[in-house]
């Protein structure tokens, strides 16, 4: 299994990155919405994780950028956002599940092998 981290929290991409490829899971990281919209479409994913809040591009946009473009890689919502509106949004988007931070590694690897 192959994911993509788009997070602009380095230290928090590279725990998610140590943790999941402790579990056998090859990681690549992108620490901003440009970097991890071309890695998406030159590389193969199984699943994105995407933070909404992210220095360069909204995570909401690079969503809906995904979706337009026929990008249908499971997407997991990533974010310290907690409101229901934001979490119906992104589902509406397309998004595959939403997972708030703070959340422990053991519930984000059964959301990625779901």
């Amino acid at each position: 299994m192959r994911v993509l981290v788009i997070e602009d929290n380095k230290e928090l991409s590279y725990n998610i990155k140590g943790s999941l490829e402790n579990e056998g899971i090859a990681v690549d990281v992108a620490n901003n919405g440009t970097d991890g919209e071309e890695k998406s479409f030159i590389n193969n994913y199984d699943v994105i994780l995407l933070d909404l809040n992210l220095p360069d591009k909204e995570g909401i946009k690079i969503l809906e950028f995904f979706r337009a473009n026929k990008l249908n890689t499971p997407v997991i919502i990533v974010t310290a956002r907690d409101g229901v509106n934001e979490l119906a949004k992104c589902l509406d988007l397309g998004a595959d599940d939403y997972i708030i931070k703070p959340f422990q590694i053991i519930e984000l690897r059964a959301r990625i092998h779901a």
